[in-house]
Protein backbone atom coordinates (compact mmCIF):
# COMPACT_ATOMS: atom_id res chain seq x y z
CA UNK A 1 0.00 0.00 0.00
CA UNK A 2 1.51 3.29 -1.48
CA UNK A 3 0.97 6.19 1.28
CA UNK A 4 -0.48 9.27 -0.40
CA UNK A 5 1.30 12.32 -0.43
CA UNK A 6 -0.94 14.34 -0.89
CA UNK A 7 -4.58 14.73 1.32
CA UNK A 8 -7.60 14.68 -0.75
CA UNK A 9 -9.03 18.11 -2.28
CA UNK A 10 -5.63 19.57 -1.59
CA UNK A 11 -5.70 20.44 -5.45
CA UNK A 12 -9.35 21.84 -5.37
CA UNK A 13 -8.31 23.95 -1.85
CA UNK A 14 -5.81 25.67 -3.78
CA UNK A 15 -7.50 26.53 -6.86
CA UNK A 16 -10.19 28.41 -4.85
CA UNK A 17 -7.61 29.84 -2.64
CA UNK A 18 -5.54 30.84 -6.09
CA UNK A 19 -8.04 32.03 -8.53
CA UNK A 20 -9.71 34.68 -6.65
CA UNK A 21 -6.61 36.75 -6.76
CA UNK A 22 -5.12 35.44 -9.44
CA UNK A 23 -8.02 36.51 -11.89
CA UNK A 24 -8.65 40.52 -9.94
CA UNK A 25 -4.28 40.74 -10.54
CA UNK A 26 -4.91 39.82 -14.29
CA UNK A 27 -7.95 42.39 -14.44
CA UNK A 28 -6.02 45.05 -12.76
CA UNK A 29 -2.96 44.89 -15.40
CA UNK A 30 -5.21 44.81 -18.40
CA UNK A 31 -5.99 48.34 -17.55
CA UNK A 32 -2.78 49.25 -17.18
CA UNK A 33 0.20 50.71 -19.70
CA UNK A 34 3.92 49.56 -20.08
CA UNK A 35 4.70 53.37 -18.54
CA UNK A 36 2.67 52.19 -15.25
CA UNK A 37 5.31 49.62 -14.66
CA UNK A 38 7.00 50.69 -11.70
CA UNK A 39 4.10 51.52 -9.58
CA UNK A 40 2.74 48.32 -11.02
CA UNK A 41 5.97 46.72 -9.04
CA UNK A 42 5.41 48.49 -5.96
CA UNK A 43 1.61 48.06 -5.55
CA UNK A 44 2.09 44.60 -6.21
CA UNK A 45 5.25 44.15 -4.06
CA UNK A 46 3.73 46.39 -0.95
CA UNK A 47 0.97 42.36 -1.14
CA UNK A 48 4.67 40.89 -0.63
CA UNK A 49 4.82 43.21 2.77
CA UNK A 50 1.99 42.17 3.83
CA UNK A 51 1.75 38.65 3.45
CA UNK A 52 5.11 38.33 5.02
CA UNK A 53 3.46 40.26 8.08
CA UNK A 54 0.48 38.02 7.94
CA UNK A 55 2.11 34.89 7.42
CA UNK A 56 4.52 35.65 10.44
CA UNK A 57 1.56 36.23 13.18
CA UNK A 58 -0.25 33.85 11.87
CA UNK A 59 2.68 31.06 12.10
CA UNK A 60 3.16 32.65 15.78
CA UNK A 61 -0.61 32.45 16.56
CA UNK A 62 -0.87 28.56 15.06
CA UNK A 63 1.61 27.82 17.93
CA UNK A 64 1.11 29.17 21.03
CA UNK A 65 3.14 26.77 23.03
CA UNK A 66 6.28 27.87 21.26
CA UNK A 67 7.38 30.08 23.49
CA UNK A 68 11.16 29.70 22.54
CA UNK A 69 14.04 32.46 21.91
CA UNK A 70 14.19 30.95 18.10
CA UNK A 71 10.13 31.15 17.39
CA UNK A 72 10.05 34.52 19.38
CA UNK A 73 12.70 35.89 17.35
CA UNK A 74 11.80 34.53 13.85
CA UNK A 75 7.96 36.18 14.30
CA UNK A 76 9.76 39.66 15.32
CA UNK A 77 12.01 39.43 12.47
CA UNK A 78 9.27 38.21 10.05
CA UNK A 79 7.13 40.76 11.39
CA UNK A 80 9.43 43.91 11.22
CA UNK A 81 10.70 43.22 7.51
CA UNK A 82 7.41 42.32 6.02
CA UNK A 83 5.87 45.97 8.11
CA UNK A 84 8.67 47.85 6.72
CA UNK A 85 8.61 46.30 3.52
CA UNK A 86 5.16 47.03 3.15
CA UNK A 87 5.40 50.91 4.21
CA UNK A 88 8.06 51.25 1.59
CA UNK A 89 6.59 49.84 -1.23
CA UNK A 90 3.47 52.01 -0.69
CA UNK A 91 5.29 54.94 -0.07
CA UNK A 92 7.36 54.20 -3.26
CA UNK A 93 3.97 53.60 -5.09
CA UNK A 94 2.09 57.38 -3.96
CA UNK A 95 5.72 58.76 -5.22
CA UNK A 96 5.48 57.28 -7.85
CA UNK A 97 1.92 58.12 -8.66
CA UNK A 98 2.50 61.47 -7.90
CA UNK A 99 0.40 60.84 -5.05
CA UNK A 100 2.80 61.84 -1.87
CA UNK A 101 4.38 65.58 -2.28
CA UNK A 102 7.39 65.72 -0.68
CA UNK A 103 10.50 68.04 -0.40
CA UNK A 104 14.33 66.99 -0.05
CA UNK A 105 14.86 66.31 3.82
CA UNK A 106 18.07 68.41 3.11
CA UNK A 107 20.33 69.95 0.44
CA UNK A 108 18.38 72.84 -2.02
CA UNK A 109 16.22 74.91 -0.32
Amino acid sequence: MKPKLKPPGSTRLKLKCNLPPSTSAFKFNLRRYITDLPQLVAAFHSLVGLAATLTSIAAYMSHPGAVGAAHLGATCFGVFIGAVTFTGSVVAFLKLQAGAHTRPLCGST
